[in-house]
């Protein structure tokens, strides 16, 4: 490092401290401080790099750009990863309304990182869903950065079950997790996370909570429209037990309905003798499943039935049944 800060010495004494020359050789400073391993260091050296470039080159400024980026990830390099969330997310609001999505992109895939580092896993897969959909949408399937997002979210979801995301904030996260998750069409893996919404709900409020009977009617409907219609049905019927602790069992009208619809699963789920492979199914292994066609109904949790509906959370209202949609390392430097 002595090298460089006799180099930064020198520009000050050719050009002025303000000069261009002496900011471009304090950036290089401060970048080598933290590969060295002093990255509080290197936080220090950003942050007073940042502000004289803010009030020398302006804040929109290509390099005042890079050095708040640097600034960011040298925070969470020296381990403070929700400082650096937050820097990261203001960049990306910032370079949202400036109409330039790519940064914007860019950002999100630095935010959903940290997330990831600082062990959030729920709000990093959630941060990488909303990517692969912005970056689809707005760039392209074929686009670079919709590649990277496809692949983040593909790693993230991979990792199943979660770690930190206990109490009740972690499973607002979780909540919202699943819902862009089965949003984004991977019905099967809003299936898991459901199923880890539903367990966590009973440890937090008990077997027969709203909470708990609202993530076990997400993870039916997500089999269903997985096409998993076995699964489905076992899923039914813990909705079944919890609406029945609740005191919601047979003979009224959202029980006898999704009992209904839990039978009709079993019997599309069960083999059928005459099926055969030139005929409208096909089977694989013992088990034969009808071919693609229109998803089963499904009673919806946020209907207004005669008695109260099943959630009053707003997650459990965009749990309708949807067609999935067609289908970045962080910018690591």
């Amino acid at each position: 490092m002595s090298r460089y800060e006799a180099a930064v010495a020198e520009a000050v004494r050719q050009f002025g401290p303000e000069a261009a020359e002496t900011l471009a050789m304090r950036h290089q400073l401060a970048h080598w401080t933290g590969e060295s391993g002093r990255s509080e260091d290197a936080v220090e050296l950003f942050a007073r790099l940042l502000a004289d470039r803010e009030r020398l080159q302006g804040p929109h400024h290509a390099d005042s750009e890079l050095a708040r980026h640097q600034l960011a990830h040298w925070y969470g390099r020296a381990g403070h990863f929700q400082e650096a969330v937050n820097r990261y997310e203001i960049m990306r609001r910032v370079a949202v309304q400036q109409g330039r999505p790519e940064t914007a992109l860019s950002l999100m895939c630095e935010v959903g990182y940290w997330q990831r580092q600082a062990g959030d896993t729920a709000a990093a897969l959630r941060t990488f869903a909303e990517m692969l959909r912005s970056a689809q949408r707005e760039l392209g399937l074929e686009h670079k950065l919709t590649g990277i997002a496809r692949q983040r979210y593909a790693e993230l979801a991979g990792d199943l079950p979660f770690g930190n995301e206990g109490g009740h904030d972690g499973l607002q996260n979780l909540i919202s997790a699943a819902a862009e998750v089965e949003a984004s069409g991977d019905f099967r893996r809003a299936a898991r996370l459901y199923g880890q919404i539903a367990a966590q709900c009973e440890r937090l409020y008990g077997h027969a909570s709203s909470q708990t009977l609202s993530a076990l009617v997400g993870q039916a409907k997500a089999a269903v429209n997985a096409g998993d219609h076995a699964e489905a049905a076992e899923h039914f019927d813990a909705v079944l037990a919890c609406m029945a602790s609740q005191g919601r069992g047979p003979g009224t009208r959202e029980y006898d309905i999704l009992r209904g619809q839990r039978e009709e699963l079993a019997r599309n789920a069960a083999p059928s003798p005459s099926a055969s492979g030139s005929g409208p199914e096909r089977c694989w292994g013992r088990r034969c499943r009808p071919p693609p066609g229109p998803r089963a109904a499904f009673w919806r949790a946020d209907r207004k039935p005669r008695t109260p509906p099943v959630s009053p959370s707003s997650s459990t209202r965009r749990m309708t049944t949807r067609r999935p949609r067609s289908p970045r390392s962080s910018g690591r430097r």
